[in-house]
């Protein structure tokens, strides 16, 4: 699960890359009002593939934010 915080409504996007930068999956492309929010990744590619155990990286850009953090997953 990824919670997350916006300040102030607007477009709000959560990527998830690979360690070489490749994109994963697109999480969130959505409007948010401001507000805490969490959404869940159920470790899955953009094919519906599942993905292998590693390091994961999230980025979460909403107007002039953007946040990156690294994340575990472990099956």
């Amino acid at each position: 699960n990824i919670s997350y915080d916006i300040p102030e409504h607007g477009l709000v996007s959560i990527m998830i890359y690979d360690l070489t930068g490749k994109l994963i999956y697109n999480l969130v492309n959505d409007f948010h009002l401001a507000g805490t929010y969490t959404t869940r990744w159920d470790a899955i590619d953009q094919q519906g593939t599942r993905v292998p155990s590693g390091i994961y990286i999230y980025q979460l850009r909403s107007n002039n934010i953007i946040h990156t953090k690294k994340m575990l997953l472990v099956r």
